[in-house]
């Protein structure tokens, strides 16, 4: 029944001390994972950046498109594509 007992103590002050640990542990790891996340967050917002700019770019020279196909152009220019070239019709 004794050795019970010292079993039981070890365990229940095992327990008590494990809980500054454990939240340490949590906070350092949540403070990391929010870390890594702000560069994404970083290049997201420079992306939006871009797409919004170009698309009000694009409906100040008229061109005659959807919106939605404004919004495709101007994305399609900020992953780093070009307009195409008009192309010259060929003579006869």
């Amino acid at each position: 029944m004794n050795e019970k007992n010292v079993i039981n103590n070890n365990l229940r002050l095992w327990i008590s001390n494990s809980y500054p640990f454990l939240a340490l542990f949590s906070t350092i790891s949540f403070l990391i994972i929010a870390s890594s996340l702000i560069p994404i967050s970083r290049q997201a917002s420079n992306w939006n950046t871009c797409v919004n700019t170009t698309k009000n770019h694009l409906k100040r020279k008229a061109i005659r498109a959807s919106e939605q196909e404004i919004k495709a152009t101007a994305v399609v220019l900020c992953n780093g594509s070009s307009i195409p070239a008009k192309r010259k019709k060929a003579q006869d």
